[in-house]
């Protein structure tokens, strides 16, 4: 890869809006991210990521054992990648369990940017729920359960990482999309300004937010009792207090 890239990864529990900040983030015309471009090569058992896959030969073009996908242009956010690969800054991918595989990354890329966003667990287990019913390529059986499980685990390596001084951005599902903070502390912690193409991303995720909130479905109440004597919002309160990037 080009010595004047760098490399920045985005993760978070599965349904926490890692999607939408990838299409925000990577609007930036000095940001090139992929969604899940690479997921089958950094599974933990499986992990074989390496800096070739960020050339900009190998990152653009499809191989059969990448990913889940085999059409690069399937997703909004990989629009004008090609264009702007050359004179990216940063080149990177999203991984929503990139928690699992963070010591792996370090060791292998040794310095790079992550952005971390996270949700509160009601909604994430209602999401989760949702795409069980919906089947498709999410199993039936990978509900709310299943949802408290993983929002646990990842909150707790995420913190855990932290407090071992990893340089993470956290950032809160609800500052991004339901506020009008500025996201431009992300960008003072990456080392340039925001652009008109981000601001728009921005302002079009921000206008359609509620929509999508108002279509969503309810838990149960046996689901949501479930949750509340479960889920570890010790966990959630203490990365919104301490690390939320939006909130200093």
């Amino acid at each position: 890869m080009s010595s004047h890239k760098k490399y920045l990864f985005l993760g978070g529990c599965g349904r926490s809006g890692t999607s939408v900040l990838t299409e925000i983030i990577g609007s930036h015309q000095k940001i090139v991210l992929g969604i899940e471009r690479y997921n089958k090569l950094m599974r933990k058992h499986f992990f074989s990521l390496s800096e070739a896959h960020f050339s900009k030969e190998r990152f653009l073009i499809m191989h059969e054992g990448d990913t889940f996908y085999d059409d690069f242009n399937k997703f909004r956010a990989h629009k004008n990648a090609a264009v702007k690969f050359d004179d990216a800054i940063y080149v990177g991918v999203k991984y929503p369990p990139f928690d699992k595989i963070y010591h792996l990354m370090q060791a292998n890329f040794g310095s790079f940017k992550y952005l971390y966003i996270y949700r509160n667990i009601f909604d994430v287990a209602e999401s989760w729920n949702r795409r069980a019913e919906k089947g498709g390529n999410w199993p039936n059986d990978k509900n709310y359960l299943k949802a408290v499980q993983r929002w646990n685990e990842s909150l707790t390596q995420t913190l855990n990482a932290l407090k071992n001084g990893a340089d993470i951005m956290c950032i809160n599902y609800d500052d991004l999309l339901f506020t009008n903070k500025p996201i431009q502390p992300i960008f003072d912690h990456l080392g340039f300004p925001i652009d008109e193409n981000m601001t728009k991303e921005l302002a079009r995720a921000r206008k359609i937010a509620p929509s999508k909130k108002s279509a969503k479905g309810t838990l149960s109440k046996a689901e949501t009792e479930y949750i509340r004597n479960n889920a570890k919002f010790e966990l959630y309160d203490e990365i919104h207090s301490k690390f939320n990037i939006l909130g200093r």
